[in-house]
């Protein structure tokens, strides 16, 4: 499964309220490979959101900061909504 279908799923997820299957997605997404500045994004915002539901917070924030490193990197705004 790509990290962009994903990143996708996820906010579906969200959208409906489902923090368990939410949660889940994120997590799959940590397992993936990240070869490219885009998809370094991905992983550090659905870990972070992963790692922020399960009470890490001090992780989560450290995921986050990656996260938005990687974005101002990025030349297609689409990861970025």
């Amino acid at each position: 499964m790509s990290l962009e279908l994903l990143l996708e799923a996820g906010a579906l997820a969200a959208y409906v309220g489902d923090h368990e299957r939410e949660q889940a997605i994120c997590r799959q997404a940590s397992r993936l490979p990240a070869e490219t500045d885009a998809h370094r994004f991905i992983v550090s915002q659905l870990t972070s959101s992963a790692t922020d539901h399960e009470g890490d917070f001090a992780r989560a924030e450290v995921l986050w900061e990656q996260a938005m490193q990687l974005a101002e990197r990025l030349k297609r705004p689409r990861h970025l909504l």
